[in-house]
């Protein structure tokens, strides 16, 4: 019983371990750096999106696209600052984002 109790704990920690480390919602992504040329995210959908990079100590910056029947594009702030997150609203999902 032991034994099998180790080996199973075991085992949820190899699972565990094997996860990402980094996964991205359909609507927003983790960036939290430094960016002295500004954030990019990557996303795809369809119809009018709102892109807003969160900034610490600072106002958002808000994009405003549209991805009309269905693509993919990358969108950048293109002010320096400090980024936490990145969300968009709409029918998007995003794919990837950081430091540009």
């Amino acid at each position: 019983m032991k034994s099998s109790l180790i080996r199973l704990v075991g085992l949820g920690l190899l699972v565990l371990a094997m996860l990402p480390t980094t996964t991205w919602a359909a609507g927003s992504a983790n960036i939290y750096a430094s960016c002295g040329n500004g954030a990019w995210v990557s996303l795809g959908g369809s119809g009018s999106v709102q892109v807003t990079f969160n900034r610490l100590a600072a106002s958002p910056v808000i994009k405003h696209i549209n991805l009309g029947g269905g693509m993919s594009t990358v969108v950048y702030s293109g002010v320096a600052g400090s980024y936490s997150t990145v969300s968009v609203s709409g029918n998007s999902t995003i794919s990837g984002a950081g430091c540009a």
